[in-house]
């Protein structure tokens, strides 16, 4: 699966800028003797998140291209023994 290179450069700004905002509300809405927690707690699961969705959308990506390969495998292999 090829995206094009502008899609790819706006879902990374988009995904960037998301992230600066949400700690900056989370920042925005802790108390102050709760900003260290706060930050760090989004920070770890922003990541965490962020390592999930990239693993997702590999695993799926690669099971749609063995899909996609496999077809072409079967068709290749049925058009060898049957003659329309």
């Amino acid at each position: 699966m090829n995206l094009p290179g502008w899609l790819a450069g706006k879902a990374v700004g988009i995904g960037t800028v998301i992230a600066t905002m949400t700690v900056a509300l989370i920042q925005d809405q802790s108390p102050p003797e709760q900003l260290g927690v706060t930050t760090s707690a989004a920070t770890t699961l922003r990541t965490r998140g962020s390592a999930a969705g990239a693993n997702g959308i590999a695993v799926l990506t690669a099971s749609l291209d063995t899909t996609q390969h496999q077809g072409q495998q079967n068709r290749a292999l049925l058009s060898c023994c049957v003659r329309t």
